[in-house]
């Protein structure tokens, strides 16, 4: 086993998820002691006794490939921040008396300051709706590093008219309360380790009984990020001071689920000198390059299949180059 070497990393927008992406987690055995409270500067978290009782996938899909309705809010340019980067399918939410939010999408949006759930898409009663969260809510705010802090409220509202209102009220609040090295089952991660605590009232009212109802949901989560992992490697929720659930990252993944992960595109030298290739882009699309303090330092449009950026101009140092097409895809590169 390697030593670990106590370096604090920077999360950034490059290790979010995007679109194209499959990211399976193992669902961890709640019968475990594990304390997962333990933080602290150059901490290692010596997780390897955990034991999977199955495999849960989250698709990041375009947001093309959602329901077209849902497109004209979060795929519209003249509402850019409310442009999604990609959309999440989850399970539905049982509303009660008969009443649930089939169809669910969550649509998420990356940027060099944030990852941010702009909205959410869900069928109540056979009608699709579309709802943005207002005011947007954040989950993280980027770049992150030790100490980082963060708290915003947020709400979201589904309505079928003479039918049935969903509502989520919340406040979200974290601090990077650690960094170190994170030993899972099938590997080991440099990490940042955050504690984010989410305060929510869930409030349902069903027109057809003139009846309503809220529900509090206060709920700790801690993350593990490191580096191009997208989700976090390692996240353990509680509820009411008890384990509710445990996912971690695992090697034991599904043959397809590799080859949908494999993209196509590769940039390259990396690092790089004076000149950086994007190959297999899509023709028409753009890029932009990000430096780590959330900068636009260049910007143009690909035009063709193996296309040439001049770096001459930049700083030497490490930047995020994002391809913005059908399938929004980052990259991290270093410049020498």
């Amino acid at each position: 086993m390697a030593s670990p070497s106590f370096a604090q990393i920077i999360i950034d927008q490059s290790d979010m998820p995007s679109a194209g992406n499959n990211y399976v987690r193992a669902n961890g055995n709640l019968l475990t002691d594990l304390d997962f409270t333990q933080t602290g500067e150059g901490q290692i978290w010596d997780y390897t006794s955990l034991e999977s009782t199955g495999l849960t996938t989250t698709n990041c899909i375009s947001i093309n490939e959602t329901p077209f309705l849902y497109q004209f809010l979060f795929n519209n340019p003249l509402s850019p921040n409310y442009q999604a980067s990609y959309a999440v399918a989850g399970e539905g939410i049982d509303l009660g008396l008969g009443f649930t939010l089939d169809e669910f999408f969550q649509f998420n949006k990356v940027s060099a300051t944030a990852l941010s759930a702009v909205g959410y898409g869900a069928t109540l009663s056979g009608i699709s709706v579309p709802s943005g969260t207002n005011p947007i809510d954040v989950i993280y705010s980027l770049p992150m590093t030790m100490n980082s802090t963060h708290q915003n409220y947020s709400e979201w509202l589904i309505e079928v008219p003479e039918t049935a209102t969903y509502q989520l009220k919340q406040t979200r609040s974290y601090v990077v309360d650690g960094y170190g090295t994170l030993i899972l089952p099938d590997g080991e991660y440099e990490v940042l380790r955050l504690t984010m605590n989410i305060e929510a009232l869930d409030s349902i009212y069903i027109n057809q009984f003139n009846f309503g109802f809220e529900i509090p949901r206060n709920t700790v989560e801690y993350h593990w990020l490191s580096l191009d992992e997208g989700l976090p490697v390692l996240q353990v929720n509680s509820l009411l001071g008890a384990t509710s659930s445990i996912s971690y990252k695992t090697n034991d993944v599904p043959d397809n689920i590799l080859q949908q992960n494999k993209s196509r595109i590769s940039i390259y030298p990396n690092p790089a000198q004076n000149s950086l290739f994007i190959d297999q882009a899509e023709m028409g699309s753009s890029y932009e390059i990000i430096d780590l303090q959330g900068r636009k330092v260049s910007a143009g449009s690909i035009d063709a299949e193996l296309f040439h950026i001049d770096l001459s101009a930049l700083s030497s140092g490490s930047y995020v180059i994002n391809l913005l097409g059908q399938e929004y895809q980052s990259f991290r590169f270093q410049k020498q």
